[in-house]
């Protein structure tokens, strides 16, 4: 019974060997060349917004616009440019829970963690040098209010 088992086995490395052998053989001994992507002649614009939008436009440059040369960015991103990164409790402030809004449009508030290991930590966003959020991690000392700020 061991020696059909074995005998078996052989048969199908030996015919494994010849496929794969085989394979090489007829390619030429050569790796297969790669996949060619063609890059569209033509610049792609996207489409149009719906005019029920009401969208703004910001342009990269101060020169003549082309179609390639504009955004459309949303009313929310552009009130967060206009303003600038906006933080109510003053930036980096542990003991207030403030809400930020940043220069992308994004809103963080600072919040008390939820996990049962770590019940004083505190997720702290605040203003970045390049106008995005920061969020810092701190562990309250005296504990967390359970909503966004250390107790003093």
């Amino acid at each position: 019974m061991a020696k059909d088992k074995n005998t078996t086995t052989m048969i199908i490395v030996g015919v494994i060997v010849v496929l794969v052998l085989g394979y090489f053989l007829l390619s030429g001994g050569e790796e297969p060349a790669p996949a060619v992507i063609e890059e569209p002649t033509e610049p792609v614009v996207p489409s149009a917004p719906a005019a029920d939008d009401a969208q703004v436009v910001e342009s990269k440059s101060t020169a003549t616009l082309a179609p390639e040369d504009t955004v459309v960015i949303s009313p929310k991103r552009q009130a967060a440019l206009d303003a600038g990164c906006s933080d109510t409790d003053g930036g980096f402030n542990v003991y207030e829970q403030g809400e930020l809004m940043d220069t992308r449009g994004s809103t963080k508030r600072d919040e008390c963690s939820h996990s049962e290991v770590y019940v004083n930590r505190l997720y702290e966003y605040h203003c970045g040098e390049d106008g995005g959020y920061v969020r810092t991690t701190y562990d309250c000392e005296n504990g967390c209010d359970g909503v966004g700020a250390c107790l003093e």
